[in-house]
């Protein structure tokens, strides 16, 4: 153990003796796939973090390769895979594949907005990174109530009105019982079990799921369209579902996947309530066309937080062309069926929940027109605007639903 701290520890101190302007990439080749991260070199409580998880979480062998430019630890067999510690000059400002690069543009493109990063280097408002940095290189800020990416000027909703203004009937049907109610709920532990028509079914721990540190997951930002005709502007934090999903391997009969979300009655009030009329606990499903496309989001955060079970953390799956209670939140299985699974609201309310619930605009809901929508800026400012054909991002799945589209209202 002494000659590996010693070689830690020298591969830190080369770190730490270098300018500013190098960068250290860590690779993490796990169950999940291989991932690439990057950390500025100054920001050494990072780098030392990562040393320390590596020597005092896994067991196997550091190994120094390529002239002393890093490090590769080998865990014993059973372990997540192989970390690496690459030291190398800044040649680029990002580690992306060009798979990835193709994604992120077409997704940016869709919003209007440049809603990618790592975002363990920013901050929301007044601080509300799980991060808690403090440097002065933000790349979001807030003037007043209005919440900006400096690179776009895109705005977003504040993380005040996202978070207090939700729907969540596990805990209550009025929009603030999410917020108030929530306290008890236990985040962790929290484990996903996939099975089914799969050939790799499996029960996994939310680590796993995420296959590296939350503040390295990928940021989007995507329009929350709910069916109540509002919207939020709201960055996620995740990977795609598409990455996890191959992993478990589904059959070539799989034309579906389930979602079933968690039953604590004790923790979540509206699951114990008398005056509830739906079935827990909560399913919802997509097409597997529908979960395994780019834009089906895995996510364990919102605004760089994961402590935030009224917007369904800590593992949801956002579906942005959908509205919002397509997204199933709190979720604990993964189902793959030929059949068609039945999904809560559809139950519950057929003529007024599609079972698809594609955004429409030119198909209204029973009880009111979807051509427009309420977007909720903060909690003094809600604007009027147009609704889009799929929320948006048409040019992305439209392909998906061919034929008439009242089929998959």
């Amino acid at each position: 153990m002494n000659g590996i701290k010693t070689e830690v520890e020298a591969a830190r101190l080369r770190l730490c003796g270098r300018s500013a302007d190098l960068q250290a990439t860590v690779c993490c080749h796990s169950v999940f796939g291989p991932k690439a991260l990057r950390a500025n070199s100054n920001r050494v409580k990072t780098i030392n973090q990562l040393i320390f998880l590596a020597t005092n979480g896994l067991f196997g062998r550091f190994q120094c390769f390529r002239g002393g430019s890093g490090l590769q630890f080998t865990p014993n067999p059973g372990s997540l895979g192989i970390i690496e510690y690459r030291f190398e000059e800044k040649l680029m400002t990002r580690v992306t594949d060009q798979s990835s690069f193709r994604r992120r543009r077409f997704i940016a493109g869709a919003l209007g907005l440049g809603a990618f990063s790592a975002f363990s280097a920013l901050r929301y408002g007044d601080s509300v990174s799980v991060a808690n940095e403090t440097d002065q290189d933000l790349t979001a800020k807030n003037d007043g109530d209005i919440l900006l990416f400096e690179d776009t000027g895109a705005r977003l909703t504040t993380k005040h009105a996202a978070t207090h203004y939700n729907n969540a009937y596990e805990f209550g049907w009025d929009k603030t019982d999410p917020y108030q109610k929530s306290g008890a709920f236990e985040l962790k532990p929290w484990q996903v079990t996939f099975d089914g028509l799969c050939a790799k079914p499996g029960t996994f721990d939310l680590d796993d799921l995420m296959g590296m540190p939350f503040s390295h997951l990928e940021e989007r930002v995507y329009d929350f369209r709910c069916v109540e005709a509002w919207s939020m502007a709201i960055p996620y934090n995740g990977r795609s579902l598409r990455d996890i999903l191959q992993v478990v391997e589904p059959l070539g009969s799989a034309r579906y996947v389930a979602f079933t979300s968690v039953l604590r009655p004790e923790q979540m009030p509206g699951q114990a309530s008398a005056f509830s009329t739906l079935d827990w606990p909560y399913v919802e499903a997509l097409t597997i066309e529908e979960a395994m496309h780019p834009l089906t989001f895995a996510t364990f955060g919102v605004y760089g937080d994961q402590t935030l079970p009224q917007n369904g953390m800590p593992f949801r799956v956002t579906v942005p062309w959908k509205y919002g209670f397509k997204s199933p939140k709190f979720v604990v299985r993964m189902t793959f069926t030929e059949t068609r699974p039945k999904a809560t609201w559809h139950l519950e309310n057929p003529r007024e929940y599609g079972w698809y619930s594609n955004v429409y605009p030119d198909i209204s809901h029973p009880r009111w027109s979807q051509s427009t929508e309420r977007r909720i800026w903060s909690e003094g400012e809600i604007e009027r605007i147009p609704s889009r054909p799929y929320n948006g991002y048409a040019n992305e799945v439209a392909h998906l639903y061919p034929g008439d589209r009242q089929q998959y209202r």
